[in-house]
């Protein structure tokens, strides 16, 4: 079974996606921009198989961070700034797709979009 790739993992909410993926003992990914950061968290995170340095705003990064991967849960907001970048390389990807926002003209624009596409 393919990881889920954590993005955003070091910051608040995803620390909380962290423990609860432990809990569901799911495979998983940390993935963020600090790399001293993400090896501080992974040593409390039994269920990890590793980490990535990924930068949202870098399009190879994202691109090659999320290779291999069955779904990006992303926690990186605010989402009308960064989480487009994200759900395209999703997409490419051909990984699911899950994020932690409420912002409401965000989730309308990913829906008009990229719907038809994500469901191709």
């Amino acid at each position: 079974m393919k990881p889920i790739l954590l993005l955003g993992a070091t910051g608040f909410t995803g620390k909380l996606c962290a423990a609860s993926l432990d809990r569901l003992e799911a495979p998983y990914i940390l993935a963020g921009r600090n790399i001293e950061k993400l090896q501080a968290l992974e040593k409390s995170c039994s269920h990890a198989q590793g980490i990535r340095q990924i930068d949202v705003e870098d399009p190879a990064s994202l691109q090659d961070g999320l290779k291999d991967i069955s779904v990006v849960l992303t926690t990186v907001g605010p989402f009308r700034r960064y989480g487009q970048p994200v759900v395209e390389a999703a997409i490419q990807a051909g990984a699911h797709y899950v994020d932690t926002t409420a912002e409401q003209p965000f989730i309308q624009a990913v829906y008009q979009d990229h719907h038809q596409n994500a469901s191709d």
